[in-house]
């Protein structure tokens, strides 16, 4: 390929050779079957020599465009040359722009094509004597436009071609990946409280209670199918509204629909019940909606259509901040769940099956050891019944690694899945209580409670004594509870008291105290909302 130099090997020189090649053959075809003569032997030869010359030399990649424009007057100027609207070197017109399109870009395309047709108007115009009185300048802009037109087409497509070449390698994941990942770090720096769905909820609740007055509010989002989980909440300590999307209401409507609800709540007549109103916005995401933002008053003419149509525009500004900041926690997400699991492959693959391996050649070794010395036979059979509990230790942790809350399993789900682990194969009877509202936790205090919960299942199996493990779940978001208490001792007492911190930091607590007749109790509590309010719960 002309025009290209060396290193450049994306883009194949051979077909841009060929064309030019096809071009001549074909302008030397026609040359001879002209009724005129027109003389285009010389210039044939010429524009040959010209692309022989670009395409031994390799122009520059800085003069590239320049070669190109060299080429089209060159072209242009022998088109006059030899005939003008009947020449047969018209064809070669083809050339110039698919080969700057291919090499430089859809910018040099277009400067082709202008001084092309440039050349072809000013050469018609200062050389007119040199043709016959049949070859107006109404017939050299018709045939000449036509290729010019054809060429800058082709050219496009050409500079289309050179794009999809030149881009990186799809197949390099972990470039890609890498590249990504780099331009979301140095975004997230520049944003105001960073990538933390939180933070963005919060701030839009303060925004929307700039314009309106609210005794409750909250953003949820969807984290699986059928359900929402609050990400920022004021005025309650609970989210006070139906089953979102399992059950008829404003809540449900404006998912469907897409729109705005509000809805009214007169008070009844005894009183019992007091009157409410609720605004119910979507969070939309190229349409789709991935969240709600919930607002209820007491005041029944709260939400007046100027009021509704500044919170829909401080609710749509902040979409693509709060969809950016839940992808990101998402993608997080993801990434630890399939670390886990290639952990738990690994270790399941590796060390537990030679582990497996050793205790067969222990069981075949106090099979010999018996008909010798019933002593080392019995040292064998401990030392295999320790290999045994170790094999099952590292089972559980195996199990550890591979459970974990996600989108499509909660947090209730993945924990009655893990202590039913944890009890199976050993002495250890588990009590297991789940109270669960229609709502989910967001993802970080899920996964921060069902890690604390493993913490205190690894303390129960590496005690001798315990024989009982109580469990208590209770998630009413943003509230949750979590109660574990066992009968045995606290071998792993530091590693509980290491998620206080990271519970304080989610606005919750942990105590660990002595259970009552023995053993240990271990009290996760995350509390949710402010200046909270008494009413009745909304719809």
């Amino acid at each position: 390929m002309a025009l290209i130099p060396p290193g450049s090997a994306r883009v194949p020189r051979v077909p841009l050779s060929a064309f030019r090649g096809a071009l001549l053959v074909l302008c030397s075809f026609l040359s001879i079957l002209a009724t005129t003569r027109t003389y285009a032997a010389l210039p044939i030869a010429l524009l040959g020599c010209l692309a022989i010359a670009a395409e031994r030399l390799r122009v520059a990649r800085s003069h590239r465009l320049a070669a190109g424009l060299v080429e089209a007057v060159a072209a242009a100027l022998s088109i006059i040359a030899t005939g003008g609207s009947i020449s047969p070197l018209l064809p070669y017109l083809l050339a110039p722009p698919m080969c700057v399109g291919l090499v430089v870009g859809s910018r040099a395309v277009i400067a082709v094509t202008l001084a092309a047709a440039g050349t072809l108007l000013a050469g018609r115009l200062l050389f007119g004597m040199w043709h016959g009185p049949d070859d107006s300048l109404r017939d050299v802009l018709l045939s000449g436009g036509q290729f010019v037109a054809l060429g800058f087409a082709l050219g496009l497509v050409a500079a289309r071609v050179r794009v999809l070449v030149q881009a990186p390698d799809r197949g390099d994941r972990f470039v890609e990946a890498r590249g990504l990942l780099r331009d979301l770090r140095a975004i997230s720096r520049r944003l105001p409280g960073g990538l933390d769905a939180a933070s963005a909820g919060e701030a839009l609740l303060e925004r929307c209670a700039e314009e309106v007055a609210t005794a409750r509010s909250a953003v949820l989002v969807h984290p699986s199918p059928g359900a929402l989980a609050p990400i920022a909440i004021r005025g309650t300590r609970r989210v006070p509204w139906r089953a979102p999307l399992t059950e008829p209401g404003p809540l449900r409507t404006a998912w469907e629909t897409r729109k705005p609800v509000v809805d009214r709540r007169d008070p009844d007549h005894p009183g019992r019940r007091r009157g409410s109103v609720i605004a119910v916005l979507p969070l939309l995401a190229e349409g789709e909606p991935f969240g709600l933002v919930v607002l209820e008053s007491f005041e029944l003419d709260a939400f007046p259509a100027s009021v509704l149509v500044a919170v829909e525009q401080h609710v749509s500004d902040s979409a693509l901040r709060l969809e950016t900041a839940l992808l990101f926690d998402e993608v997080r997400l993801a990434v630890t769940v399939e670390e886990r699991d290639r952990l738990a492959r690994e270790m399941h693959d590796g060390v537990a099956q030679e582990l497996a391996y050793i205790g067969y050649q222990l069981d075949d070794l106090r099979l010999q050891a018996t008909k010798v010395d019933e002593a080392l036979a019995g040292r064998v059979g401990d030392l295999r019944k320790e290999l045994t509990s170790l094999i099952s230790n590292l089972r559980l942790s195996i199990t550890d690694l591979k459970t974990s809350v996600g989108s499509e399993r909660g947090l209730g789900s993945a924990l009655s899945n893990y202590v039913r682990a944890v009890g199976s194969g050993q002495k250890l009877v588990v009590h297991l209580s789940l109270e669960e509202s229609a709502f989910r936790l967001p993802g970080e205090q899920e996964l921060l409670l069902f890690q604390l919960a493993q913490a205190v299942a690894q303390d129960v199996r590496r005690s001798d004594t315990a024989a009982n493990l109580w469990v208590r779940l209770i998630v009413d978001p943003p509230y949750a509870r979590l109660l574990m208490e066992h009968d045995g001792d606290a071998s792993r007492a530091e590693e509980v008291f290491s998620f206080r911190t990271q519970l304080a930091a989610s606005g919750g607590s942990l105590a660990v105290r002595p259970r009552q007749g023995g053993g240990v109790c271990v009290d996760a509590v995350l509390e949710g909302g402010t200046d909270v309010v008494d009413g009745d719960a909304g719809r």
